[in-house]
């Protein structure tokens, strides 16, 4: 199978990897609790929509 490098995949794959950065700094610390997901929706090969949730559990004091 060969991949599919269009300008439109290109272009994607870049947003893709700013937004996985974006995540990290929010997510990837102490204190954060919860779940992060990313969906990408590939058609014949070409990214047609990403999407992104950030669910963060809220803990009550002790």
């Amino acid at each position: 199978m060969e991949r599919v490098d269009s300008k439109a995949n290109t272009r994607e794959r870049t947003w893709i990897q700013h937004v996985l950065s974006r995540i990290y700094a929010q997510t990837l610390r102490r204190g954060f609790h919860g779940q992060v997901t990313l969906t990408i929706t590939v058609q014949d090969g070409t990214i047609q929509h990403t999407r992104h949730a950030v669910e963060e559990d809220h803990r009550r004091p002790e």
